[in-house]
């Protein structure tokens, strides 16, 4: 978790990943995707070949991150489509979202 840390400051924005419990954290995400947005444009500025390559797993993984909240948000908007409430969901936004 202190490389999110590395970058918010960095990028000058908060990540939307919340603080670790057991293992999981909450991700809010609107934060993300605006945090997402810019990290992969100041990685793409990265004229530094050193930051460029330290920087590369950290964007790999959030890169994962922002690939399987969309994959669970389709998932769950096709299964509302079917009529069929996402499992431990409580609404368009509630737990089990990205």
């Amino acid at each position: 978790m202190s490389q999110v840390s590395v970058y918010q400051a960095e990028l000058g924005l908060s990540s939307g990943i919340g603080p670790m419990h057991t293992d999981e954290c909450q991700i809010d995400p609107l934060v993300f995707k605006a945090f997402v947005d810019a990290l992969l444009a100041w990685h793409r500025r990265a004229s530094h070949a050193v930051m460029a390559a330290l920087s590369e797993g950290f964007v790999a993984t959030v890169l994962v991150l922002a690939g399987e909240g969309r994959h669970r948000r389709e998932m769950a908007a096709s299964r509302l489509r079917r009529g069929r409430r996402p499992k431990g969901c409580s609404g368009p936004h509630g737990p089990g979202f990205l």
